[in-house]
């Protein structure tokens, strides 16, 4: 059972650097897989267009979408699931973000050039990534390559007529099959964008990033990788938030170890650790006009995690068992004072010192059942202790704090406590017929509610402007099952996938209205458990033509429902899909694609009766994609396309502005219009 679980270190760069000389060939996704319909492979410098976010690469994948707020930070959606319930690991580490409203989720430090790789994998098919994901696992990963004549270059270039300005990029390792040395950097920039209307979206940001990581063998079946990375991010504009942030720092260091046994059931160990240092600022008068109340966050999200594994064999079965910790810290004072004067005063704790430490037991295995079936099997338990040392902290500017909030909506404080969470899995695979395949999964997932859903504590002018997490909350579990048919042949490829999600103590976002166990109804945004069900399915199709065209489509649906109170889960995207015909004739590709989504009328959008978490009902679009590339050898591809050719003016429905309880009123963020874009790259 041979894999690499993290890649953790695995080289900082698109190259990637090890003592192998084999480097996985290139998997072109446009839209769809190559692989199971559950898990997607893509290389993101190979896609088309120019998306430099993570969460913008991620939505070329079925059944995944994500929610604008700017140019920058889009949060990724994975059947319906948003936020901590998808685990995102780049290169094995983790790293939170620092904004209390998500202007940087994880995959916001992820970009085109520095992964090779990304895998997505859809629903829980495995539970050795951390716990819960229940929506699915997001790994961005790097290849571990030198080639033979001991040094390699490789390059990126790209830009765009709205929004992205440039991105440029470059990667060169030097060593051997006992040590190597690898370096990368990378800048970007991007102004404003303008939507199909012609109106201009507060969308610019700026990105440096830079990383080093070496490796050294350590006789013929051990080595170590040690790595950093350094991303800074300025200048980031939001059209849905009521700040913008400035600047924004994320350094990351990894250790990793490998060994391979030689003998015994031992096959392999490896040892990973990492640790992240998050810092961000965001504030409402630097980047933006403001005469009124000015306002600045500082805050800071520090993890540090460690993965031991061990892949052994016993009998029939193939095992990986292990266990893994992480330990999150999140600060997060705001402050306030006067327009023209630099905010001095305390006026908030949104993060109140708030401690998240979690350590987690893992075995899963696989075992052939007979010539044509697959048995996977796995057992998780999680202990995980919480606190917040700075819930009695009383601000100056508006004195309530985190404890008295906490009190006032919930009749409780934040104590420390400890929640222990027990995940499972069983999973099948049967091959019917030549090419067609059957599978099925039974799962359990156990996620304790994060930093924000617990803890956050913003007071406001008024009530409907209060956004305060709760300490009362319980662990949410899924219990999922799905099943479905893949079929493949020598010239085409069908899967189907069907799925449901019952949640017990689903952590909800919802707004105060005196429901059982809220003492108010003001407005206020706050947190509960509920009752919860998800179902959906996915459909995806692909065949060749003749003559270098192919033809490929896909959908996906998911409806969600939060079943305590009889309504709609707000932000869950519609019926959406995309069709693509592809022509390639030796070294020249060309493609189009459609991209669409139905008209979502299942919405939370008045805050005075529900969550009003949806700005309103979204209404459906379609727009087309143009591209096409050109390879000179490996030294150089060019790729050029239009991105929304009849410059259509359209919103995705999911869309984080209305979820800012500071902006006065809900603001859907159009997406971008007409893009023409280009870029260059390859490897000397």
């Amino acid at each position: 059972m041979k894999r690499t679980l993290l890649a953790l270190l695995a080289g900082t760069l698109p190259l990637g650097l090890a003592a192998q000389t084999t480097q996985l060939p290139n998997i072109v996704v446009i839209g769809a897989p190559e692989g199971e319909p559950n898990e997607t492979e893509l290389t993101p410098i190979e896609s088309p267009g120019v998306a430099v976010d993570g969460g913008e690469i991620l939505r070329s994948v079925p059944g995944v979408d994500a929610g604008r707020m700017g140019g920058h930070g889009l949060e990724p959606v994975i059947r319906g699931q948003s936020q901590d319930r998808i685990n995102v690991l780049l290169d094995g580490a983790y790293v939170f973000g620092g904004c209390p409203n998500r202007m940087d989720p994880p995959s916001t430090y992820a970009n085109t050039l520095i992964y090779d790789r990304v895998r997505v994998i859809k629903g829980v098919q495995t539970l050795l990534w951390g716990a819960g994901g229940s929506g699915g696992t997001v790994l961005f990963e790097r290849d571990t390559h030198v080639p033979e004549k001991g040094w390699g270059l490789r390059y990126g270039l790209a830009g765009a007529s709205n929004g992205l300005d440039h991105e440029a990029g470059i990667d060169a390792v030097l060593g051997g099959e006992r040590g190597w040395l690898r370096l990368f950097g990378s800048d970007a920039k991007a102004g404003n964008y303008r939507d199909g209307n012609g109106d201009e979206v507060r969308s610019a940001w700026k990105d440096r990033k830079a990383a080093a990581s070496a490796g050294l063998a350590l006789g013929e079946r051990s080595r170590i990788e040690l790595g950093i990375d350094h991303d800074r991010t300025r200048d980031v504009l939001y059209a849905g938030a009521g700040m913008d942030s400035p600047e924004a720092t994320a350094d990351t260091a990894r250790i990793r170890f490998e060994h391979e046994f030689a003998d015994g059931p031992f096959e392999q160990l490896e040892l990973q650790v990492s640790s992240s240092r998050v810092q961000h600022l965001m504030d409402n008068y630097s980047l933006r006009p403001n005469t009124g109340m000015w306002a600045r966050v500082d805050s800071q999200s520090d993890t540090d995690s460690g993965r031991l594994l061990v892949d052994l064999g016993i009998g029939e079965w193939s095992l990986t068992t292990g266990i893994d910790w992480m330990n999150n810290r999140r600060d997060a004072p705001r402050l306030t004072g006067m327009a023209g004067m630099e905010p001095s005063t305390l006026n908030s704790v949104l993060w109140p010192d708030a401690r998240i430490e979690r350590i987690g037991l893992v075995v899963e295995g696989e075992r052939p059942l007979g010539e044509a079936g697959l048995l996977k099997a796995g057992l998780r338990y999680d202990q995980v202790r919480h606190e917040a040392r700075k819930a009695d902290v009383d601000p100056a500017g508006m004195p309530m704090s985190p404890n008295q909030l906490y009190q006032l909506y919930y009749g409780s404080r934040a104590e420390s406590g400890t929640d222990h969470n027990l995940g499972l899995l069983l999973r099948y695979e049967r091959d019917l017929d030549e090419g067609l395949k059957l599978f099925t999964g039974l799962s359990r997932s156990v996620r304790s509610p994060d930093a924000t859903e617990r803890y956050l504590a913003a007071n406001g002018m008024t009530p409907d402007q209060r956004w305060v997490g709760n300490p009362d909350l319980v662990p949410e579990a899924h219990h999922q099952i799905d099943g479905g048919l893949a079929w493949k042949t020598r010239n085409g490829r069908a899967s189907m996938v069907v799925y449901a999600d019952f949640v017990r103590d689903y952590i909800l976002r919802d707004r105060a209205h005196g429901q059982v166990g809220i003492l108010q109804s003001d407005n206020a945004s706050i947190y509960r458990n509920v009752s919860a069900r998800l179902i959906g399915a996915e459909l995806e199709a692909a065949r060749t033509l003749g003559a270098g065209f192919s033809l490929g489509g896909d959908l996906a649906w998911v409806r969600a429902d939060n079943t305590t109170d009889d309504r709609p889960i707000a932000q869950t995207p519609p019926l959406h899909g995309s069709l693509r015909l592809d022509h390639r004739r030796q070294a020249l590709e060309l493609g189009s694609r459609l991209r669409w989504a139905a008209r979502q009328t299942r919405v939370e959008d008045d805050p005075a009766t529900d969550s009003g978490l949806d700005a309103r009902q979204t209404p459906g679009w379609a727009v087309l994609d143009l591209y096409g590339s050109y390879r000179f050898g490996r030294q150089a591809t060019l790729s050029a396309g239009i991105d929304n050719l009849f410059d259509r003016a359209y919103a995705n429905h999911l869309n984080r502005a209305n979820q800012d309880p500071f902006n006065p009123t809900p603001v859907q963020v159009n997406e971008p219009g007409r893009n023409v874009w280009l870029r260059l790259h390859g490897r000397f």
